[in-house]
């Protein structure tokens, strides 16, 4: 049974009259207000009687204030009462909401238990979802409609004379349904149901039914639960799985243009990146094709062969030659001296890589290709020190220096990929922030412009 919006009405401003009310001479008063609205909020809860969505939020208030006004042991008992009323009422919020929903309507419609709890109000919510929806089948609507029809029928059975004689929601859920002329009709079956169950013949007595038969009976019974139950549940996985596949086509035919707008997305970028991937494989073969002669070879064997041939060539030679005897590269004004000077600081440091790179060709350790000299190479082999130390090329290069022993044909890639003016040698980050020539002395620089100009043109 609904409440009446004039009840709560008062019953609010009554209670809200106690929280600036603090005579004591009024206490039996205050008592009996506390009580009466402590009695509506316990039906409430208990679901002796309804509220309808608008008066949700009344009710929040009435219980509020009902809290504020609540002193000694009666608090505990406000306590508890809320305890269970707040979460009632968000549920009752949440239910009412979510009937806005089609899909959801359709759900609970298919779940017999969910659908025969459903209050007036949510019948009467449920229908005006149905009515409002078009974007579905018009089958699916109708059957819908006449689902929610019968249970709008079976509630209106179990509603007592009382009830629908009132106003309200209850009025207004008999004439939607057009149930007014239900009544007599369902007062003449449940009279033709009751004489139904009464046979003309009196039953046998207790003592007269064998043991036999109190058996089968159980039996019978017994069968019959399970039977229901086995029946419950398969009604309602049929229904789960009706309510799945509406949802998954309502879902499709309402985003049909974006499912399909989505998938050659897809298809498009698979195929761009497929085809990157392929480019990106040519690319690396091509690159393999071209630095495959120049790749420096670690193989063990291969290294241990050189070391062994170079050091019979060296046993073999007459005079062992140094460094400073076969020297013919001298430090001049060109491009490449003014930028190692720069770099190295002095003209005797200069000298001395001009001098190991020329006992490195004299003995065959480095192999120049066409156009490559001492100074290229001494720039070259700078320029990877001082931008990429730690890399696997300066190595090489410093092992080479240091005595060891470096695939030619890799050194000179490594010089030509530096490039004329050390371009081609990239640095691994930004850590870079100052420069050699900025610290070098202004006579130097200018010399060092001056070549660089030159270099440029030629």
């Amino acid at each position: 049974m609904y409440i009446n919006q004039s009840t709560l009405e008062m019953c609010l401003a009554s209670q809200k009259a106690l929280e600036t009310n603090y005579k004591q001479e009024n206490s039996g008063v205050k008592k009996l207000i506390w009580e009466q609205t402590h009695k509506l909020l316990s039906r409430i809860v208990d679901g002796s009687v309804q509220i309808a969505e608008q008066d949700i939020a009344m009710v929040e208030k009435l219980l509020g204030s009902y809290l504020r006004t609540a002193y000694g042991r009666n608090k505990n008992i406000a306590r508890k009462l809320s305890a269970k009323l707040k979460p009632f009422l968000q549920q009752r919020r949440h239910n009412l909401s979510r009937l806005a929903d089609f899909n959801y309507v359709a759900y609970v419609l298919n779940n017999k238990k969910s659908a025969i709890s459903l209050s007036q109000e949510e019948l009467l919510k449920s229908l005006r979802t149905i009515k409002s929806y078009n974007a579905g089948s018009n089958k699916l609507k109708q059957r819908l409609l006449q689902q929610v029809q019968s249970y709008a029928l079976l509630k209106y059975r179990t509603l007592p004379a009382q009830e629908i004689k009132s106003g309200g929601i209850t009025q207004e859920f008999v004439r939607t349904f057009g149930l007014s002329h239900v009544k007599a009709n369902s007062a003449v079956v449940q009279k033709q149901t009751v004489s139904a169950v009464r046979p003309a013949t009196a039953q046998p007595a207790k003592s007269q039914i064998s043991w036999f038969g109190k058996l089968s009976a159980s039996a019978s019974a017994i069968i019959s639960l399970t039977a229901d139950k086995l029946a419950d549940i398969r009604q309602e996985t049929k229904s789960r799985y009706h309510h799945l596949r509406h949802r998954v086509k309502s879902f499709y035919y309402r985003h049909e243009y974006k499912i399909a707008a989505f998938t050659i997305g897809l298809v498009g970028l698979g195929m761009f990146q497929t085809h990157k991937q392929i480019e990106k494989a040519e690319q690396a073969t091509q690159y393999k094709l071209f630095v495959a002669p120049t790749l420096h070879k670690s193989n063990e064997a291969q290294t241990a062969s050189f070391t062994h041939e170079y050091a019979k060539l060296q046993a073999n030679s007459p005079t062992k030659v140094t460094p400073s005897k076969v020297s013919t590269t001298m430090l001049g004004d060109g491009y490449y001296d003014t930028a190692l000077l720069i770099h190295l600081k002095s003209a005797s440091a200069v000298e001395k890589l001009y001098r190991q790179i020329d006992a490195l060709q004299q003995s065959g350790k480095i192999k120049m290709s066409e156009g490559m000299d001492t100074k290229r190479y001494a720039h070259s082999f700078t320029m990877y020190r001082l931008i990429r130390p730690n890399s696997k090329e300066n190595k090489a290069i410093e092992n080479l220096l240091n005595g060891g022993v470096e695939d030619a044909s890799y050194i000179d890639a490594l010089v030509k990929q530096a490039g004329a003016k050390g371009s081609g040698v990239k640095a691994d980050d930004n850590s870079i922030t100052t420069s050699n020539f900025a610290r070098a002395s202004q006579d130097l620089q200018q010399k060092h412009l001056q070549n660089l100009r030159s270099f440029s043109r030629f």
